[in-house]
């Protein structure tokens, strides 16, 4: 991780420090919850278990986020705000905030190929940025503000692909709309790469070309790879949030359910086997909300 991150970031108290006990937690996971009118959210560092399991987690600050990505050199955070865009990029040697009106309600941030990718969802196009925070190319789709609900982005075979709830019009046009119309597709072309979700989030793609979303409305991760298709079922549980370690997938289990959200306090992050999807795991995390799930170094 980079150390500007450590040095500025890290101010951890025994106050904001819990146990959990029972799981077995083979990475280092950062994880952002974002907040509400009654819930405050923040961004928690879950330590990868010692050799007689458990964890430890720490709440880092009480700032209410969305999308986090890392690599060696590079974090980037989305820092929650309907009207705005703001993110932090943590350098190796410097950190550096972004507060732009260029973009609206930040959901997803992802690092690809050197570059900084902020989902706008509140005015339906995606911001490629370079690392000192500055604006190069945008997409921006048709249908106006917040009409796809756009939330994911990633690269997928060469090339870049986004999540959305559906291709609707209008603002907010996806609402009470999204049942099997949800996509993932080209960010190019807008041709839709995998179609028939509902309310999808989190597409990742792994090392092999496995590729997995959470198809958070229908309460399960899809799968796809050389071997075929898998579907991991959640039941009561949103998953949103994926990360892809070194032998585990990380999915984050929201246990709210629309208007009910502001009623659950405590979540999981349900972990699966890398090569047979069984369920090896979950960590039981006394957080009101998880958005996204990203493995850092030590």
């Amino acid at each position: 991780m980079p150390s500007s991150w450590k040095n500025n970031s890290l101010h951890l108290t025994e106050e904001s420090r819990f146990n959990v006990e029972g799981a077995w937690v083979e990475d280092n996971l950062l994880v952002s919850s974002p907040g509400s009118d009654s819930q405050m959210g923040g961004l928690y560092y879950v330590k990868r278990s010692g050799w007689m399991g458990g964890s430890e987690v720490w709440c880092l600050d009480r700032l209410a986020s969305r999308g986090i990505d890392a690599t060696d050199e590079l974090l980037v955070r989305s820092i929650q705000n309907d009207d705005h865009m703001v993110l932090t990029i943590y350098g190796t040697n410097y950190t550096k905030t972004v507060i732009s009106e260029r973009g609206i309600n930040i959901h997803d941030v992802r690092i690809i190929d050197g570059k900084i990718y902020a989902v706008s969802t509140g005015s339906n196009e995606i911001l490629q940025l370079s690392t000192d925070g500055s604006i190069g190319q945008t997409w921006t789709l048709p249908g106006g503000n917040d009409s796809w609900h756009i939330n994911g982005v990633d690269k997928w075979d060469g090339k870049l692909v986004a999540c959305a709830f559906g291709k609707f019009e209008g603002e907010g046009g996806y609402d009470g709309k999204t049942k099997d119309a949800g996509i993932i597709f080209d960010l190019e072309s807008t041709k839709d790469v995998w179609p028939s979700l509902t309310g999808p989030h989190s597409p990742r793609c792994d090392e092999k070309n496995t590729k997995y979303v959470c198809d958070s409305g229908n309460r399960r991760l899809l799968v796809k790879s050389s071997n075929g298709e898998k579907v991991i079922d959640f039941k009561n549980a949103f998953p949103r949030g994926l990360a892809i370690g070194l032998s585990t997938i990380y999915i984050g289990l929201n246990f709210v359910d629309g208007a009910n959200a502001e009623n659950s306090r405590t979540c999981k992050i349900a972990m699966l086997d890398k090569v047979t999807f069984e369920h090896t795991g979950e960590l039981v995390i006394d957080i009101p909300e998880i958005y996204d799930i990203v493995c850092v170094r030590d």
